[in-house]
């Protein structure tokens, strides 16, 4: 790995408040917010969730749902790459999870869960901090897009498998 990767690396596990999530993708979802929430209360269905060009290596703990549940993943977004536990830290039922990736560099995404009638509004948010200069150039030339892409096709392939879970054919 380049000295530029290492350095983004390094640098990119401060959690930071809500106001200030700095990957954020939206969508709305064909399926009731529970259906939706009990889908992403589950880890073993993360590998369903997440483009591969973005986290693979799955291995799900011995709790696989809920809070407490752990499970282990790599990440890959563009010269980022990082491997980390993660955890179920807290769910607000139908409304929201947050996944604590821990150690420390770690960082913490949050999945929010609006009733939009029979439809769900569905946010995954990642709090992560931007390395120091010289760096921060090309983490928001790169690596944030590439993590927004991620995010985006995650919420694309949330509303594939929701869809498809939810078909009682």
């Amino acid at each position: 790995m380049n000295i530029i990767g290492i350095a983004i690396l390094g640098n990119l596990g401060a959690v930071a408040h809500a106001e200030q999530a700095d990957v954020r993708a939206q969508r709305t979802i064909n399926a009731p917010q529970r259906q939706v929430f009990e889908y992403l209360l589950d880890l073993r269905n993360q590998p369903n969730i997440w483009p591969e060009d973005c986290a693979t290596n799955y291995e799900v703990g011995d709790k696989p749902m809920g809070v407490g549940a752990e499970t282990r993943l790599t990440y890959r977004v563009g010269a980022w790459k990082r491997t980390l536990d993660a955890r179920i830290s807290s769910a607000l039922p139908s409304e929201r999870i947050d996944v604590d990736h821990t150690g420390k560099k770690g960082f913490t995404t949050t999945w929010t869960i609006e009733a939009v009638g029979d439809l769900s509004k569905v946010s995954v948010d990642t709090w992560v901090s931007a390395p120091p200069r010289p760096f921060v150039r090309f983490y928001e030339r790169r690596v944030r897009p590439g993590w927004t892409a991620c995010h985006s096709g995650a919420l694309d392939n949330l509303a594939k498998a929701v869809t498809q879970a939810g078909r009682s054919d």
